[in-house]
């Protein structure tokens, strides 16, 4: 599917650095805001958090948040922001570190919508925090954090805490030699979570819980493709499930949109790339209309967003 309802732009019109990845983007009351990690290439020391603001149709707003030299001595570069709500608190985590291996999670906090930010609060050491994608807060404070490590065999765990994610308790997921990082949540009713990830063995994995987060199933893989490459889920409303990932077992060059209803079923809908390039690590959010808004990496160089009308999000289902 492809319409006239369908809507693509670039975030960035005259970028101010070479190479952008890994965007996230949350609604805001004064409209979206995406925060991706951008400089010189991936890993460069100089590689900081960038942000911009959508309203009126348009991208605006551009302006570097996280200045690797300034916040953190110039010594690691920044990775992987992830936007989320704590009530009022519109919090950007990130991953400094000189690589996967070793980095450690920080955050910045603004109280006005994105219009100004704090200064980094650095979580334990104990605490890998979000990698990629967003927490999902629970009941009566609390929060669990989908994450995973690439110290040698790469493995996710998730870990449960108040909002302010400095006390966690780990919980690990038995994985049966599948290699799996960057999971997502999605919430099911009474208390069943879902949680899809990143391999290297050629197709997306799952688990599950029935209780909240507290225990998991073994990981297992799913009939979904995967290139090792990131990916996000969300529910949309009482509709179901939408899913963007890479449909492949190589390349990260088709980029698609899935919708199911039970999060074990998967119906392919909207194809966004197919062509020669890298079209990866998406991110997802439901706007203030009912409209869907997928961002992701392009080729490196921009970052891209597609609008898909309220009209279109219930046509897919």
């Amino acid at each position: 599917m492809h319409s006239t309802l369908m809507k693509e732009q670039f975030v960035f019109s005259d970028p101010a650095f070479n190479q952008c990845h890994g965007p996230s983007i949350s609604n805001t009351e004064h409209g979206l805001f995406m925060a991706c990690f951008a400089g010189p290439r991936e890993g460069h020391d100089e590689t900081g958090i960038w942000g911009a603001l959508y309203k009126n149709e348009a991208w605006c707003e551009v302006r570097q948040i996280v200045d690797s030299k300034r916040d953190h001595g110039g010594r690691s570069p920044l990775w992987n922001p992830v936007l989320c709500f704590v009530d009022d608190e519109l919090r950007l985590y990130y991953q400094f570190g000189k690589s996967p291996e070793r980095w450690r999670c920080a955050y910045v906090s603004s109280f006005d919508n994105s219009q100004t930010w704090s200064g980094k609060t650095a979580l334990p050491v104990s605490t890998t925090g979000p990698v990629r994608n967003k927490p999902l807060l629970l009941e009566r404070g609390k929060m669990i954090t989908p994450t995973s490590t690439e110290q040698g065999a790469w493995a996710i765990h998730f870990e449960l805490s108040d909002v302010s994610g400095e006390a966690c308790n780990r919980v690990n997921v038995q994985h049966n030699d599948i290699q799996a990082i960057q999971p997502v949540i999605l919430q099911h009713p009474e208390g069943v979570l879902q949680a899809l990830c990143r391999t290297r063995n050629r197709y997306l994995a799952e688990s599950w819980s029935r209780d909240n987060g507290l225990s998991w199933s073994e990981l297992a893989l799913t009939g979904l493709r995967n290139p090792n490459a990131a990916i996000d889920a969300i529910r949309v409303n009482n509709l179901g499930y939408l899913l963007v990932f890479n449909d492949s077992s190589r390349d990260r060059c088709n980029l698609t949109v899935a919708t199911s209803t039970d999060g074990r079923e998967w119906v392919n809908q909207v194809v966004l790339e197919n062509a020669l390039g890298e079209f990866s690590y998406p991110s997802i959010e439901v706007g203030h209309d009912g409209s869907i808004h997928v961002l992701y990496t392009y080729n490196r160089k921009n970052i891209k967003h597609v609008k898909i009308s309220k009209v279109e999000v219930d046509q897919l289902f």
